[in-house]
Parts: C-alpha cells; structure tokens; sequence
C-alpha cells in the first residue's frame, strides 16, 4: 500500500464510522396519528420516512420504524393563554426527538430542572408531537387566518368583529332606546340591525 493511499482509505475509514455513529441519531421527521387520547393529549404515531440500510446481499433496502406510542402532542401556549383543536387519525404531525430520556418529563417533571436517569439519546421513545401543516394538504374543513390588514377568519368567509365595532353598536342600540316612543321602539332597532356596518360574525377581537 503506497503513502498516498493510506490518507484516502484512513478517511473513507472515519468516514464510515460517522455515519455509522449518526445512523441512529434521530432529529425530527414527519409523522402520522394512528391513535389519539384527547384526555391524556399523549398520540400514537407512525413514523414516515424510513431508513436505507444495505441488507446481507449488500443490496439497499428500506427499513420502516414501528409506530410510537404515548407521544404528548404539542399545542401552542404561554402565558396563561393556551391554543387547542381536535386530533383525529390519519393527521400529520412534526415528530422531535429529545436528544434525552423524557420518562420523568412526561411523569409530570415539566417545569423542573432534574437527571433523567436514563442515559439514553435521541431514542424514538422521546418524541413529541406538533399537529403541523406539512406542503399543500388544502385549507381543511375549519380554516383559522389572519390577513394581513388584521383581518381574522374562523371557519367561514366573513372576519371576525372588532370590540370596536360592538361599541359603536351597543352606543347606537342605547341612543334609540332612549328616544324611542313604545310604537316605534322594534322599527328603529330592526333599521339599527339593517344598516349595521360590522361584516362578519359577532365575536370580540382586538380594539
């Protein structure tokens, strides 16, 4: 073996090591619910993506993972504020691997700083779920969006109300209701309603 060969076949040598070592390394990856708890929020989730391996023949061969059970989906929140929908079979989700075991995290640990006891890394058992939109998989039954006038629309195709809107509403609806006769006190209210400028659903948002 010549000198110039060594660097080249030391490298391919380490190079082998590294992927070998990163193999199991898992990151994140996409994922679909099989099974939901809606009381325990905690998911079973098939991984999507599967692994090229080379088999005995050292031919390439696809090797899919088992569905993962007891993943805590993830909903956004903070604040005191929390942000939560439905999760139904067939969903896709945002599978993140915690790079440490998560057994005493999910036991109700959430807040504190503690040794997982576990030496364990980026094991599929420490997953956590975000429901997530992944490509073009359409709008769905029920869209929530925000425009960028400000604008907000829930399910439907008229935004939602302003509490400002409603005050000038409620402000009018006092002023005929105060010099309103009984005879035309139901006509005046009906042309209040009729030319109500608010354009979609009565529900608060913003100033």
């Amino acid at each position: 073996m010549s000198d110039d060969s060594k660097p080249t076949t030391l490298a391919g040598a380490f190079r082998r090591g590294v992927l070998g070592a990163l193999a199991g390394v898992r990151t994140w990856q996409p994922g679909r619910v099989e099974s939901y708890n809606e009381a325990t929020r905690r998911a079973t989730v098939q991984p999507l993506i599967g692994r090229r391996v080379r088999g005995e023949d050292d031919e390439l061969v696809v090797e899919h993972d088992p569905p993962i059970p007891d993943v805590p989906i993830g909903f956004p929140g903070g604040g005191g504020a929390r942000f939560r929908f439905p999760v139904s079979r067939g969903d896709i989700v945002l599978l993140l691997f915690c790079e440490r075991s998560l057994d005493k995290f999910k036991g109700g640990l959430t807040g504190k700083p503690h040794d997982p006891e576990d030496d364990r890394r980026h094991n599929a058992s420490d997953a956590i779920a975000i429901p997530c939109v992944i490509g073009d998989e359409g709008d769905g039954d029920v869209l929530v969006e925000i425009t960028a006038a400000g604008q907000v629309y829930v399910g439907g195709e008229l935004p939602l109300a302003l509490t400002s809107e409603l005050a000038a509403l409620k402000s009018a609806i006092a002023s005929t209701l105060a010099g309103a006769t009984a005879t035309d006190l139901l006509a005046s209210i009906k042309a209040i309603f009729a030319a109500w400028s608010i354009p979609g659903t009565v529900v608060t948002k913003g100033q």
